[in-house]
């Protein structure tokens, strides 16, 4: 996976917890952001993962 592909990757989960974030807000719901944060960081660190030990999902 290239970086120009983490980067957008990365702006996508970015863009989307700001939006969680102001619902949250709005709606008193804190809960919904820190669960989609964490689902967020467990596939930053998938990717980074992936890129460092060059995983085969062919196989």
């Amino acid at each position: 996976m290239s970086i120009a592909n983490n980067l957008e990757t990365l702006r996508y989960f970015k863009s989307e917890l700001m939006f969680l974030a102001e619902i949250a807000h709005k709606t008193n719901r804190h809960e919904l952001v820190l669960s989609h944060c964490q689902e967020a960081l467990e596939l930053c660190l998938l990717i980074l993962l992936i890129k460092k030990f060059g995983f085969n999902t062919t196989e």
